[in-house]
């Protein structure tokens, strides 16, 4: 345990909690301890199916951490898009890139959503993790961070991963060790 944190427990089900520094390095005196971690998912529409696949790889990883990502499927009728896209990124501290050739095309993404991640992410002190969709020029923008899914050969795009669902459950798997190792959670894995 890092020196002057509090830890409190968060729920994950089957009354098995995953434990959660609420002051820590990682964590920015700007942004208030939520029981429930917020990330937010940035993706181009064309790439709307990828999100979905993602999603359910994510999913379990979302309950054991305590843990719910937003992406812009959420806004309802009769709002305005931008507006929410800022309120949801203003509130996680979790930024998931689904990097693609659309996605970096986007003048939207890379004009508004980027810029705006990187300033919540020095804020709250978050991480942002890219994963990698289809070969395209992501290290223009995001070279700086490390991508997943990672093989032995390092980062290289779901599309070519064979079976495809390998390159998503990697992603995953890497995806939930970064977002412990980064905020000093310790799942717990459900007793039987």
């Amino acid at each position: 345990m890092m020196h002057g944190s509090v830890v409190s427990p968060m729920p994950t089900g089957f009354g098995r909690p995953a434990w959660r520094h609420t002051a820590s390095a990682h964590r920015g005196s700007a942004c208030p301890v939520q029981a429930m971690m917020k990330g937010f998912i940035s993706y181009a529409h064309k790439d709307h199916a990828v999100l979905e696949r993602l999603l359910e790889h994510l999913r379990p990883m979302e309950r054991t951490l305590h843990l719910t990502f937003w992406h812009d499927k959420h806004i309802d009728a009769g709002h305005r898009w931008n507006d929410e896209i800022e309120k949801a990124i203003d509130a996680a501290e979790v930024f998931i890139l689904l990097a693609s050739p659309a996605f970096m095309a986007s003048p939207f993404i890379v004009g508004k959503e980027i810029p705006a991640i990187k300033k919540q992410r020095r804020k709250c002190r978050g991480v942002v993790i890219p994963v990698l969709v289809r070969a395209c020029a992501w290290q223009l923008e995001l070279g700086a961070i490390q991508a997943v899914p990672r093989g032995k050969d390092g980062a290289w795009p779901i599309e070519r991963w064979n079976p495809r669902n390998d390159g998503y459950d990697t992603a995953r798997q890497q995806i939930d060790t970064a977002i412990c190792k980064h905020f000093g959670l310790r799942p717990r894995q459900r007793q039987w």
